[in-house]
């Protein structure tokens, strides 16, 4: 997602979250004041920029269902938010994916991660960054990705030209090799799984 794109984002969370809420009469949160509920919306905004205007219906009507402060008439503060986006993330081989993530996956770099070997790592990065602190991973964060990975990729590569000519590997090098074969499947089933979502 690039400047222009996360910038329209943020509108759209503006737009389709936080407008119509305050529309509804909800108030800000009763723990911070005027400046600080701005804050928390550029924020928000800038975190949830990702997600698709069905993502933002749902969040909408669940926050008007779920309304903040003591008399219930308060818009939720932005952890609740957050924390909502994150427990309806949908689950692959056990664990969340998150619609940011999905969005990668079902993307170019998420392609391009998946060719090159390094997309256990991308996965892992976005399972380490904090929900709040997610954005789409850009240059120097993809390169660093990148380089994390090289060694791995690299061992992945030993094993499987040992394996091929039937040479007999530890079961250190086989636990390995098992674990990155499961962590790439998971990466192609959540690309699978959106990008057949996208064609539907």
């Amino acid at each position: 997602m690039d400047a222009a794109a996360q910038a329209e984002g943020e509108k759209r969370v503006m737009a389709l979250l936080f407008d119509p809420l305050e529309g509804l009469g909800l108030g800000k949160p009763t723990t911070t004041n005027k400046a600080g509920y701005e804050k928390m919306k550029r924020m928000v905004c800038g975190c949830l920029a990702h997600l698709t205007e069905a993502q933002l219906g749902e969040l909408r009507e669940w926050a008007q269902a779920h309304p903040g402060g003591p008399q219930k008439d308060r818009v939720p503060n932005g952890q609740v938010l957050l924390a909502r986006v994150k427990d309806t993330t949908r689950p692959t081989g056990g664990k969340s994916v998150s619609p940011l993530m999905q969005e990668v996956f079902s993307n170019q770099l998420g392609a391009d991660a998946i060719k090159g070997g390094w997309a256990p790592e991308l996965m892992k990065w976005f399972r380490v960054v904090p929900l709040g602190e997610r954005k789409w991973p850009q240059g120097y964060t993809v390169s660093q990705i990148k380089k994390d990975a090289y060694q791995s990729i690299r061992r992945q590569r030993d094993i499987q030209m040992r394996l091929d000519r039937r040479d007999a590997i530890s079961a250190e090098d086989q636990a390995f090799y098992d674990g990155r074969e499961a962590a790439m499947q998971e990466c192609r089933d959540v690309r699978k799984q959106n990008t057949k979502g996208a064609a539907a």
